[in-house]
């Protein structure tokens, strides 16, 4: 899916942050993982690195494709919209070197999932044995940040992607 260019969200800010601007989110399902790749308009880091490109933000995950079940996407907290349930929810923070958080909304269970930081790109590995996902089919919206600012840009700009396997 393409996001458009240059449709961050506007931010008064006196820090030498850069406004995360996210142009691709593609990925692939099978059967045993799910991989997202995030692909932005410049090179960025991970959040630990607290470099005026870190990455903040999440992905959130609608496994059963239904607005009622869940919680409201991440985009609403930020004056975006993303009318989808997610059961799931991805941190983009690095919790280790290498690892970000899959977080299941109904526990609040944690578990880490392997991510890459590379040029201008962002890849994160679940496993769908973690999932509750039994048919690779789902929805899911992004909000990208940075350590100061946790929303700059929505993908899509409004509403969710659905995937299909």
């Amino acid at each position: 899916y393409t996001d458009h260019a240059n449709d961050r969200v506007a931010h008064e800010t006196a820090t030498p942050r850069v406004a995360l601007d996210l142009l691709d989110v593609s990925g692939t399902v099978d059967g045993t993982s799910l991989v997202i790749t995030l692909t932005f308009s410049s090179p960025i880091a991970p959040w630990s690195h607290q470099a005026a490109a870190s990455v903040d933000g999440f992905i959130d995950l609608d496994l059963d494709e239904n607005s009622e079940t869940g919680i409201a996407g991440a985009a609403g907290e930020f004056g975006g919209s993303a009318p989808l349930g997610a059961e799931y929810y991805v941190s983009l923070r690095d919790i280790e070197p290498g690892y970000v958080a899959l977080i299941e909304v109904a526990t609040y269970t944690h578990r880490i999932a392997p991510a890459t930081w590379s040029g201008s790109t962002m890849r994160v590995t679940l496993p769908r044995a973690r999932l509750a996902d039994a048919d690779g089919q789902f929805r899911l919206s992004v909000v990208i940040g940075h350590p100061e600012l946790p929303a700059t840009d929505f993908a899509p700009s409004e509403g969710f992607y659905t995937v299909h396997r």
